[in-house]
């Protein structure tokens, strides 16, 4: 291989990294969290929190003004369970009103359209 085309590699294989800095960047930045709407975000353990995400760094995503699914109990023959939901902070060991979520333990979070019924809910209280 030539020298002038050995060159042209190294630049393409630079310009290639650079990209992908700006996009993992790019996209973890939270840029499309729309701070106007309340997000959900789904966890590797299964639950979801729903707030207002304030900051996301390479390391957490920091969700206030949170609330969370707590079903009723039910009887294993009772089909139909029933969730309330739960503003943060009402618990026995009272928490203030933010999280940091680890960024390992976070499946996706979603922006909420502002007329869900999690949105309303949260607006009205």
């Amino acid at each position: 291989m030539s020298k002038n085309r050995f060159g042209v590699l190294k630049v393409y294989l630079v310009l290639l990294i650079v990209f992908f800095l700006f996009a993992f960047f790019y996209f973890s930045s939270g840029k499309f969290v729309e701070k106007d709407r309340f997000q959900a975000v789904f966890l590797t353990n299964n639950q979801v929190y729903f707030g207002n995400i304030s900051k996301i760094t390479s390391q957490n995503i920091v969700l206030s003004n949170v609330y969370y699914l707590q079903s009723n109990d039910t009887t294993a023959v009772e089909q139909d369970t029933k969730l309330n939901l739960v503003k943060l902070g009402t618990e026995v060991h009272s928490p203030e009103d933010t999280m940091y979520i680890s960024r390992s333990q976070v499946l996706f979070w979603e922006n909420l359209k502002k007329d869900s019924k999690i949105s309303q809910f949260a607006e009205k209280k």
